[in-house]
Protein backbone atom coordinates (compact mmCIF):
# COMPACT_ATOMS: atom_id res chain seq x y z
CA UNK A 1 0.00 0.00 0.00
CA UNK A 2 1.94 2.99 -1.28
CA UNK A 3 -0.81 5.53 -1.66
CA UNK A 4 -0.19 9.02 -0.33
CA UNK A 5 -2.87 10.92 1.46
CA UNK A 6 -3.21 14.64 1.12
CA UNK A 7 -1.44 16.44 3.97
CA UNK A 8 -3.08 19.16 5.99
CA UNK A 9 -2.08 22.81 5.88
CA UNK A 10 -0.34 22.29 9.23
CA UNK A 11 2.01 19.81 7.53
CA UNK A 12 3.05 22.43 5.00
CA UNK A 13 3.52 25.12 7.64
CA UNK A 14 5.69 22.91 9.84
CA UNK A 15 7.65 21.50 6.89
CA UNK A 16 8.42 24.97 5.52
CA UNK A 17 9.43 26.26 8.97
CA UNK A 18 11.74 23.29 9.50
CA UNK A 19 13.29 23.83 6.07
CA UNK A 20 13.82 27.54 6.76
CA UNK A 21 15.37 26.72 10.13
CA UNK A 22 17.76 24.26 8.46
CA UNK A 23 18.71 26.77 5.77
CA UNK A 24 19.33 29.46 8.39
CA UNK A 25 21.48 27.00 10.34
CA UNK A 26 23.46 26.27 7.16
CA UNK A 27 23.96 29.99 6.51
CA UNK A 28 25.25 30.54 10.05
CA UNK A 29 27.59 27.56 9.75
CA UNK A 30 29.00 28.78 6.43
CA UNK A 31 29.45 32.31 7.70
CA UNK A 32 31.12 31.22 10.93
CA UNK A 33 33.33 28.62 9.27
CA UNK A 34 34.44 30.15 6.01
CA UNK A 35 34.06 33.93 6.17
CA UNK A 36 36.99 35.18 8.22
CA UNK A 37 36.65 38.27 10.33
CA UNK A 38 32.89 37.97 10.84
CA UNK A 39 30.97 36.50 13.72
CA UNK A 40 27.30 35.69 13.75
CA UNK A 41 26.73 36.01 17.48
CA UNK A 42 28.31 38.51 19.84
CA UNK A 43 28.00 36.22 22.85
CA UNK A 44 29.91 33.30 21.32
CA UNK A 45 28.30 30.81 18.99
CA UNK A 46 29.18 27.19 18.46
CA UNK A 47 31.97 27.87 15.98
CA UNK A 48 33.25 31.33 16.88
CA UNK A 49 33.78 30.63 20.57
CA UNK A 50 37.08 28.81 20.16
CA UNK A 51 37.63 28.87 16.42
CA UNK A 52 41.29 27.93 16.48
CA UNK A 53 41.01 25.09 18.96
CA UNK A 54 38.21 23.02 17.44
CA UNK A 55 39.28 19.69 15.95
CA UNK A 56 38.64 19.01 12.28
CA UNK A 57 36.33 16.07 12.96
CA UNK A 58 34.11 18.36 15.04
CA UNK A 59 33.75 20.80 12.14
CA UNK A 60 32.97 17.85 9.83
CA UNK A 61 30.27 16.59 12.23
CA UNK A 62 28.77 20.09 12.34
CA UNK A 63 28.80 20.32 8.55
CA UNK A 64 27.24 16.85 8.29
CA UNK A 65 24.45 17.73 10.72
CA UNK A 66 23.65 20.98 8.95
CA UNK A 67 23.69 19.50 5.44
CA UNK A 68 21.62 16.45 6.38
CA UNK A 69 19.15 18.75 8.13
CA UNK A 70 18.68 20.79 4.95
CA UNK A 71 18.30 17.61 2.89
CA UNK A 72 15.73 16.26 5.37
CA UNK A 73 13.75 19.50 5.18
CA UNK A 74 13.80 19.49 1.38
CA UNK A 75 12.75 15.83 1.23
CA UNK A 76 9.95 16.57 3.66
CA UNK A 77 8.66 19.29 1.35
CA UNK A 78 8.91 16.85 -1.59
CA UNK A 79 7.07 14.28 0.55
CA UNK A 80 9.76 11.60 0.28
CA UNK A 81 10.21 8.96 2.96
CA UNK A 82 14.00 9.39 2.94
CA UNK A 83 13.38 12.56 4.98
CA UNK A 84 13.14 10.32 8.05
CA UNK A 85 16.59 8.82 7.44
CA UNK A 86 18.23 12.20 6.93
CA UNK A 87 16.46 13.66 9.96
CA UNK A 88 17.77 10.80 12.12
CA UNK A 89 21.31 11.27 10.75
CA UNK A 90 21.15 15.00 11.46
CA UNK A 91 19.85 14.38 14.98
CA UNK A 92 22.62 11.84 15.68
CA UNK A 93 25.26 14.33 14.51
CA UNK A 94 23.78 17.03 16.75
CA UNK A 95 23.90 14.61 19.69
CA UNK A 96 27.61 13.96 18.97
CA UNK A 97 28.15 17.72 18.75
CA UNK A 98 26.46 18.39 22.08
CA UNK A 99 28.23 15.47 23.79
CA UNK A 100 31.62 16.78 22.67
CA UNK A 101 30.68 20.33 23.62
CA UNK A 102 29.55 19.18 27.06
CA UNK A 103 32.77 17.24 27.58
CA UNK A 104 35.07 20.01 26.36
CA UNK A 105 33.20 22.63 28.38
CA UNK A 106 33.43 20.53 31.55
CA UNK A 107 37.21 20.27 31.10
CA UNK A 108 37.77 23.99 30.51
CA UNK A 109 37.56 26.60 33.25
CA UNK A 110 35.45 29.19 31.49
CA UNK A 111 32.20 28.60 29.62
CA UNK A 112 32.70 29.31 25.93
CA UNK A 113 29.50 28.04 24.35
CA UNK A 114 26.02 29.41 24.01
CA UNK A 115 23.97 26.57 25.54
CA UNK A 116 20.65 28.13 24.57
CA UNK A 117 21.64 27.90 20.91
CA UNK A 118 22.81 24.29 21.23
CA UNK A 119 19.61 23.15 22.89
CA UNK A 120 17.48 25.08 20.40
CA UNK A 121 19.25 23.25 17.57
CA UNK A 122 18.69 19.95 19.40
CA UNK A 123 15.02 20.80 19.89
CA UNK A 124 14.40 21.60 16.21
CA UNK A 125 16.21 18.46 15.07
CA UNK A 126 14.14 16.39 17.51
CA UNK A 127 10.96 18.03 16.18
CA UNK A 128 12.06 17.18 12.63
CA UNK A 129 12.61 13.52 13.53
CA UNK A 130 9.29 13.23 15.34
CA UNK A 131 7.43 15.09 12.59
CA UNK A 132 8.89 12.93 9.81
CA UNK A 133 7.86 9.78 11.68
CA UNK A 134 4.39 11.22 12.26
CA UNK A 135 4.10 12.22 8.60
CA UNK A 136 5.19 8.76 7.54
CA UNK A 137 2.58 7.19 9.83
CA UNK A 138 -0.13 9.45 8.37
CA UNK A 139 1.06 8.51 4.85
CA UNK A 140 1.81 12.12 3.99
CA UNK A 141 5.28 10.98 2.93
CA UNK A 142 6.12 7.61 1.42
Amino acid sequence: MNSKTSPTILFWIIAVLLLFWSIADLAVFIQDSFIHGTTTFDNGSIITASKGSLPLWYIIVLAFSVITGVIAGALLIWRKRQATTFAILSFAAVLIDIAYTQFSNSVSDEPVYNWDLLFMILFFDMVMVIFTFYSKQKRWII
